[in-house]
């Protein structure tokens, strides 16, 4: 993304993706469930 996108902010994602990272997931293993700027995602 930085490559292709510089100057592009990549906070949200890596904030996301740090979660399951934090939590042991690798493999992201469904279900996947976040929340970000008080909406609450999850994927089956």
């Amino acid at each position: 993304m930085l490559t292709r996108y510089p100057d592009r902010d990549t906070a949200r994602v890596d904030t996301a993706q740090r979660r399951f990272l934090k939590a042991g997931n690798l493999g992201l293993d469904t279900p996947l469930v976040w929340e970000m700027y008080g909406d609450q995602y999850r994927l089956p």
